[in-house]
């Protein structure tokens, strides 16, 4: 998945606090092995380059792609996993670090087609096992980050930790007791994509669970390109967007939401499809200019 993680857990027994710290290292990287696409035997990856044959995979594995069907469907296509192909087109075929040392890729691709979209992924839960059409290529980065911290914020509870803060490169999840004591809520700040170091706003997640995801296209960039496809076309986004934030109860949703703007015809257009689907999201221009959805508007005034 790359980038950092940060936990902050809550509760008044150390040694619990010690024992759920060690959960949560152990669960982040049970879960990379099992869903990077750089690592040749995770299980994305032995999905890849199966040919269309079922693949024994990982329960997480099986959440994660009843994940990614839920929201390619819920958000008509906005929302894509099948772009493994598209990125690796773009010279996205290792990890961003390799990516950026590399020499500089050739000239940008000059015909685009949409990804293919989830409806030919089947998953068979009883039997662990998953099979995607032959050629197509997942990235589940998209929410993978959101998922994971969501899994392991609810881990770190079951571990015994009175509330749990996960933040895995910017998408953040929360269960439980923020620092405040019982029922105190967590308070997460959103870095302004334009002016590092300036706070946008400072999200409080709910202590019944909460999550906050970001999405930029200034962050994950090399060379003359970045990271977020457009799926109706298959070409990098040029909606002129910075970065897109999303709140939400869920850290899978919030992640996979971001991707949303970065298809819409416009920043406009992205709102509406936010306010449909009932989505506190913030919008930053690369003008500076900013939106905000109407359930974060009455918490701004």
């Amino acid at each position: 998945m790359g980038g950092t993680a940060h936990v902050t857990v809550t509760g008044r027994h150390t040694g619990r606090l010690g024992d759920a710290l060690g959960t949560a290292r152990h669960e982040l990287s049970r879960l990379e092995e099992r869903w990077s696409r750089f690592l040749p035997d995770s299980d994305i990856s032995r999905l890849n380059r199966s040919g269309g044959n079922w693949v024994a995979v990982s329960t997480e594995t099986i959440e994660l792609l009843e994940w990614c069907v839920r929201l390619w469907r819920r958000t008509g296509g906005a929302f894509d996993p099948t772009v493994g192909s598209i990125l690796e087109s773009l010279g996205y075929d290792r990890s961003f670090e390799d990516v950026v040392a590399a020499a500089p890729p050739g000239p940008l691709p000059t015909e685009h087609r949409p990804p293919p979209g989830c409806r030919g992924i089947e998953i068979d839960r009883v039997a662990g096992r998953a099979r995607i059409p032959a050629g197509v290529r997942l990235d589940a980065g998209g929410l993978a980050k959101g998922l994971a911290a969501d899994l392991v914020a609810e881990a770190l509870i079951s571990a015994g930790a009175a509330g749990a803060r996960v933040n895995l490169s910017g998408d953040v999840s929360a269960r439980g007791d923020g620092p405040g004591g019982p029922g105190s809520t967590w308070s997460v700040g959103v870095e302004h994509p334009l002016r590092p170091g300036a706070v946008l706003a400072v999200v409080h997640l709910d202590p019944e669970g909460g999550a906050v995801a970001s999405s930029s296209t200034l962050l994950r960039r090399w060379h003359d390109r970045h990271h977020l496809v457009d799926t109706t076309t298959g070409a990098p986004s040029a909606t002129g967007l910075a970065a897109v934030t999303v709140i939400h109860r869920s850290g899978a949703c919030a992640d996979a939401y971001t991707k949303i703007a970065f298809s819409a015809p416009s920043p406009d257009q992205a709102v509406d499809t936010f306010e449909e689907l009932q989505a506190a999201a913030i919008l930053v221009l690369e003008d500076g200019r900013e939106q905000w959805t109407s359930l974060l508007e009455a918490a701004r005034a």
